[in-house]
């Protein structure tokens, strides 16, 4: 999945409990959450995305 290819390349490892989320995601959010990667800067960032979002 490319999402998960943009985080890891960002952040390095992904928490399994945020890869699950990013699988959950609906294909329109996963699109979303690929333009978002370019704002966030840190997992914890992504993670508090992911709660608001997912």
């Amino acid at each position: 999945m490319l999402v998960k290819r943009q985080i890891r390349r960002k952040f390095g490892e992904i928490p399994p409990e945020v890869e699950t989320q990013i699988e959950q995601l609906s294909l329109e959010k996963l699109d979303i959450l690929g333009e978002e990667i370019f704002d966030l800067a840190t997992i914890a960032g992504l993670e508090n995305w992911l709660v608001n979002n997912g």
